[in-house]
């Protein structure tokens, strides 16, 4: 049964709106991911939970140091620091939110490029299921529009940057071409 124009809008508008209802925490989460990271500096592992900390604001910084006067002197691991942070900051529910967006992440009607940035963003929450580099790939290709996505596969690709690469330039010439892109 042919699902109509009208009927395909609706789904549509109510899919964003359950989207838009997450809670506000959610929402300066987003806000903060989307923000311009500090610039990249290699700190030594012993160091990574100082050097993080020191770029904690306000009520953070005021969680901070109270856990850590709770443990008392001890020397803390950067996954520790983590993990406690993640525990307070970003709740097991919404990790798991966190973790379907990611999942059901698809390109639709983003460019390649811009799909490669959102993937990029939630990558971090679903990191199990991309403990490798050909995962990685496995996963954006699957999420590509299917004109694109079965060009890409024709060439079996486990290297994730050449993945994107090659979906931009299929994505290119199909527009050069005057294709519709599915």
């Amino acid at each position: 049964m042919a699902t109509s124009p009208n009927h395909q809008e609706e789904e549509t508008q109510t899919q964003d709106q359950e989207q838009n209802q997450d809670t506000p925490m959610m929402n300066r989460l987003f806000q903060l991911l989307q923000q311009p990271s500090a610039p990249k500096v290699e700190v030594k592992d012993g160091k990574k939970a100082q050097y993080a900390s020191y770029y904690l604001k306000d009520e953070a910084s005021y969680w901070w140091e109270s856990s850590k006067a709770l443990l008392e002197g001890k020397y803390i691991t950067w996954e520790k620091f983590t993990e406690m942070f993640l525990e307070k900051y970003l709740p097991t529910y919404m990790q798991d939110q966190l973790e379907m967006r990611f999942l059901n992440h698809r390109q639709e009607d983003m460019t390649v490029a811009e799909y490669e940035v959102k993937f990029s963003e939630l990558i971090r929450f679903a990191s199990e299921y991309v403990k490798t580099g050909a995962k990685k790939a496995k996963r954006f290709q699957q999420g590509l529009k299917p004109g694109i996505r079965s060009q890409v596969a024709l060439l079996e690709i486990r290297n994730y940057t050449a993945l994107v690469q090659k979906a931009m330039i299929v994505e290119g010439e199909r527009e050069v071409l005057g294709h519709t892109i599915l």
